[in-house]
């Protein structure tokens, strides 16, 4: 479970719906569903209770939550002392790193985490190099002095040889960010007036998406039970 999977939980707690929580923490209502579901499977206890006043919360739920949020705390607390201690000797840091990225990275992480990186460590030359994820992980065991930014798509935790080249025992990973992938089609086509459409239906369109490995890889694990897969 994430910190950021706690925080989905107490906003729920607080807002007493799905919908009101999914708009405000920008997640959809099916993945925020999926997510509660997720966690109570896992607790062996159901959270959360559905009735006309919206979501309340079980005697396990009020637990959880209680605890939750003195989680959330302290975690917080450790991330402002370590960020208070990492402060005492950055600008101290010299030399060179290499940072092997996906494009995704390139366009969602790294502009961001550019600017916090070059205002502590401005006297850390830093080489980014793009590639595809499997080779970043690759270049990073050859070179323990090198760190990446790459891409696991949940699709993935369905193949365990995908799993053990990514979640490598020789690598320190941190998740640092989670978002859905969407399918989108055209409001005129029938499919788009339906609420909910199966894998079956999907495979039988024509599909245009990133000219990748992993972005095959993942529709071929989605529609691997299929008797069609998509074009």
């Amino acid at each position: 479970m994430r910190i950021e999977d706690l925080e989905f939980l107490i906003e729920v707690s607080q807002s007493k719906s799905i919908t009101l929580t999914a708009e405000k923490m920008h997640i959809s209502q099916q993945g925020l569903s999926q997510l509660i579901s997720r966690v109570e499977h896992d607790f062996k206890t159901t959270l959360f209770t559905r009735c006309r006043q919206g979501i309340t919360l079980t005697e396990a739920g009020e637990m959880t939550i209680l605890k939750a949020k003195e989680i959330i705390e302290k975690y917080n607390e450790l991330l402002n002392n370590l960020e208070s201690l990492s402060q005492l000797g950055t600008h101290s840091l010299t030399g060179s790193l290499t940072l092997y990225h996906s494009h995704h990275a390139a366009m969602e992480v790294i502009p961001r985490a550019l600017k916090i990186f070059r205002r502590k460590f401005p006297d850390v030359k830093l080489k980014m190099v793009e590639c595809a994820p499997i080779e970043a992980i690759s270049k990073i065991r050859e070179d323990p002095s090198t760190v990446g930014i790459t891409n696991f798509p949940e699709a993935y935790y369905h193949d365990n040889k995908k799993i053990s080249q990514y979640l490598n025992p020789d690598l320190c990973l941190t998740e640092i960010c989670h978002e859905d992938l969407y399918v989108c089609i055209p409001k005129s086509w029938p499919l788009a007036k339906k609420k909910n459409i199966t894998r079956n239906e999907l495979g039988k369109q024509l599909m245009v998406y990133y000219d990748t490995s992993q972005y095959e890889d993942i529709v071929s694990i989605i529609f691997k039970e299929n008797q069609e897969m998509p074009i």
